[in-house]
Parts: C-alpha cells; sequence; structure tokens
C-alpha cells in the first residue's frame, strides 16, 4: 500500500494499492501477451487478493468485472473463479490477472464481490499499463570526417528506453560492414528510461569511399515472449585518403637536377 503517486516519478508501481486513487495498480505489463491456455500464464501478470469473513456467518461471494460480466473476465482482466465460499473467520486467496491488448497508460476496470443476502457489494479498482518495447536512437545518420590511412575515427550513437518496462537491443548487420566499422557493444538490456551510449568506429585500412553501411537496431522483449517487435536503422559513411607524393624532373637530366657550374 501507498499513499500517493506523486513522490515517485517514474517509478513503477507494481502490484500496489494507491490511497489517493482508491486502485489497485498492476503497474506497466507487456502488451499483447497470449492468456487463453493456463500453462502460459505469467506471474508478473498475476495479483493475490485475500478475502478473509469476519463475521459468524457462512458467506458466499460472486465475481464480476463492471465493465464485462463474462464468466470472470474483460478485455484485460481475468479470475481465476467467480465464486468463492468463505466460512466464519476463514481467509482465502483470489487470483488476478492483467493482460492488456493494447499500449496505454489507463488501462481501468473494477472488480465487484456480491456477498449473498448483503445489499452493499465490496468493489475494488483495478489499473494497469499496457507498454510495447521501443528504442529511441539518436543520431541515425553519422558522416565520419575524412580519416588518414592507418587511423581511426570514433562516433557515438546514444540509444534510450521510453518506456516503463526493460527492454532488449541488438544490432545486425555489423559483418557485412566490412573490417573498417566496428562497435563496442552489439547487444545488452536497458531498463525503463535509462540511456546507453554505443561507439562505433571508423578505422581507414585502405583509401576510398565507404558510403551508406547501414546498421539496424532491433528491439524486443527481454524475456522473447512475443519477440521483435521494431527496428532504428542507422546510415555510415566515411572516407579514408592515403597522403601521395609526386616528383617530376625537367627532361634529360636523368630523373636528377643539374645545377650547372
Amino acid at each position: 500500500i501507498i499513499e500517493s503517486l506523486k513522490s515517485l516519478g517514474n517509478i513503477p508501481v507494481n502490484k500496489k494499492f494507491v490511497v489517493d486513487e482508491d486502485k489497485f495498480h498492476f503497474g506497466p505489463l507487456l502488451s499483447g501477451k497470449n492468456h487463453e491456455q493456463k500453462e502460459l500464464r505469467y506471474p508478473e501478470n498475476q495479483a493475490i487478493l485475500y478475502l478473509e469473513n469476519p463475521t459468524p456467518l457462512k458467506a458466499d461471494i460472486t465475481f464480476c468485472f463492471r465493465k464485462d460480466q463474462r464468466a470472470g473476465q474483460s478485455d484485460t482482466f481475468l479470475l481465476e473463479t467467480t465464486q468463492m465460499s468463505l466460512a466464519p473467520h476463514e481467509k482465502k486467496s483470489l487470483n488476478v490477472w492483467a493482460y492488456p491488448k493494447e499500449v496505454s497508460d489507463d488501462l481501468e476496470d473494477t472488480l465487484i464481490c456480491c456477498i449473498k443476502d448483503n445489499p452493499e457489494p465490496i468493489c475494488i479498482n483495478l489499473k494497469c499499463q499496457g507498454v510495447k518495447p521501443q528504442i529511441e536512437v539518436s543520431p541515425k545518420f553519422i558522416t565520419f570526417e575524412k580519416v588518414l590511412l592507418h587511423r581511426k575515427s570514433v562516433e557515438a550513437i546514444k540509444l534510450r528506453n521510453p518506456t516503463a518496462l526493460p527492454i532488449s537491443w541488438k544490432i545486425s548487420g555489423i559483418d557485412a560492414m566490412g573490417d573498417e566499422f566496428s562497435v563496442t557493444r552489439d547487444r545488452d538490456i536497458l531498463q525503463p528510461f535509462a540511456e546507453y551510449t554505443v561507439y562505433v568506429t571508423f578505422k581507414a585500412l585502405k583509401a576510398g569511399s565507404f558510403g551508406k553501411k547501414n546498421l539496424r537496431i532491433e528491439v524486443s522483449d527481454v524475456d522473447r515472449v512475443i519477440g521483435l517487435v521494431g527496428y532504428e536503422h542507422i546510415v555510415l559513411s566515411g572516407e579514408a585518403y592515403d597522403i601521395m607524393l609526386d616528383m617530376s624532373f625537367p627532361r634529360g637530366n636523368d630523373g636528377g637536377l643539374d645545377f650547372g657550374t
């Protein structure tokens, strides 16, 4: 239980009841997961609510959602059971799942607990956030200045995770770049709202222009539940040069200089 979200900033709230909103927050969840089969249900999408009967009478309870009353499931939230009986002073757990199908910060519903012979239902407001892995890349075009042969130049690529979930990123296309280009790291995990800098090195191994070499930065969820969800292209170009010296001599001097007498 937390009092307010204001003091947390960008820190995600996971499976907490927020007092000032009167809502139970599942927190940020990967959107688009398959939850049709029980063995595919994921613990991060599950919350356990405990219900206790404080009276000396048996309590028969039925559950439904306010927005959709189909057999304990709505478009986003899902119940393990729609009925429960509690003996006097008995305590049981109720499993509730949240599976967002879309990207949204405000996916909400209300769990309604109806107690037999009690006209006042207990209402629990639920909320979750649907997240799709994304990555921000800057810059997308890198042009290395002319580099003298056998020297090198380094440029930086900034990666940022703008979402509330960790993401997995990978750079593909490095093998096709040749020996002239290299990167400090080609894959990693980027935490929520975090940034990382990848350094690209251009080595002048032979004279010539190297234009429009493409790198692709792929992004996916960390556990590969959905897999590849997007990518960004970066175009690299560079030029290597050598210092050439050409000497010419006057004709008839046999390749030398004749100063005369």
